[in-house]
């Protein structure tokens, strides 16, 4: 009788702990598992120094944040639908474009004041908000650091609390100096958006077109630069980012190729 019930007792500790095991593995789903992984769990990554936006997650999961607490986890869907609807949690998925913005979204949501011409979310309530941003924290910034003479300027002893956010747009691709060089030389260009690049075209496929490319990743960030001049569809000259600026200024591409400006 008493072995027997010795063996019941081993038999449901055993039960309890394989339950308590499934039960962490379902909760930090990164450390449930001997194989290893390309990424450290959340915690781990923030300990090092890594923005909470920034977090990476291993191959079937993805980051969920409870923002109001500052916390991050990787997930299974199934474990995202646990988190969400029964405790609070909020998805916000990497690898967004940067069109979603985030940052600014997050701003409002914190209760910040968003300067879209500078990036920036001011009066936020501490660094972690501001990781969680993707952003760099200030939390002594000038209230005249946006003033065009700055800092040759008088100003207030005040300081502001400001986020500082480094994401790329749309907008910020088009902004490149190149971009305005390009209509300087061909007045009557005309712009093409596509998925990854966006195009400065002038000419057309019967005679000659010019073409200059500025390619960019999935977080508008720009990726490089070419130039590239056809005649009668056939490639004529390819320029690369380096030598774009100096080509615009000593050549013109027309019916005849590449062609030197004469001085």
């Amino acid at each position: 009788m008493k072995t027997s019930l010795l063996i019941i007792i081993v038999a449901a500790s055993v039960g309890i702990l394989i339950f308590i095991n499934s039960a962490y593995a379902i909760h930090t789903d990164e450390g449930a598992h001997t194989t290893p992984f390309k990424y450290p769990p959340p915690l781990k990554q923030i300990k090092s120094g890594i923005a909470l936006i920034d977090i990476q997650c291993n191959e079937g999961k993805h980051v969920v944040y409870k923002r109001d607490r500052m916390r991050a986890a990787c997930v299974t869907p199934e474990t995202e639908n646990h988190l969400i609807f029964e405790r609070g949690w909020a998805t916000i998925r990497l690898g967004l474009p940067a069109t979603d913005n985030i940052p600014r979204d997050l701003c409002g949501f914190y209760q910040g004041k968003w300067m879209a011409e500078y990036k920036e979310c001011e009066l936020l309530e501490n660094s972690l908000q501001c990781s969680l941003m993707g952003g760099k924290y200030n939390e002594c910034a000038s209230a005249c650091r946006n003033t065009p003479d700055y800092p040759n300027v008088i100003c207030t002893d005040n300081c502001i609390e400001v986020c500082s956010i480094e994401f790329s747009t749309l907008k910020d691709i088009k902004n490149h100096p190149l971009v305005d060089e390009f209509y300087a030389k061909y007045t009557d260009a005309h712009e093409e958006v596509r998925s990854d690049h966006v195009s400065y075209v002038v000419g057309s496929d019967d005679g000659f077109k010019v073409r200059m490319n500025l390619y960019f990743d999935e977080n508008y960030d720009l990726d490089y630069i070419d130039l590239r001049c056809y005649v009668d569809r056939e490639l004529q000259t390819d320029v690369p980012e380096t030598f774009i600026s100096k080509y615009l200024k000593d050549y013109t591409c027309d019916e005849h190729g590449s062609q030197r400006n004469e001085n």
